[in-house]
């Protein structure tokens, strides 16, 4: 693990203040804005910002989408969440 270090440079750190304060703030566009810049020392950049635009939304809309197709049985709803949520 070590020698899979990467060195920060000023503009990383910089970039993980705005990612921080934009996670801290809930500002989906600020972070959707930030996902699109390429860093080392964030290589999955993309993927946690989306994540993080999502993780309120998602999941309503997820058991949403199980109950419209006429679901009831909260069993099986929860069955099937835990499988789309993992996509």
């Amino acid at each position: 693990m070590f020698a899979a270090r990467v060195k920060l440079s000023r503009s990383d750190v910089q970039l993980g203040t705005r990612l921080w304060s934009a996670f801290r703030e809930e500002d989906h566009s600020e972070l959707e804005e930030l996902s699109a810049i390429e860093s080392p020392a964030f290589p999955k950049l993309r993927e946690v910002c989306v994540a993080a635009v999502e993780r309120e939304s998602r999941p309503k809309r997820i058991v949403n989408e199980i109950i419209q197709h006429g679901e009831k049985d909260f069993a099986t709803i929860f069955r099937e969440f835990k499988s789309r949520a993992r996509e």
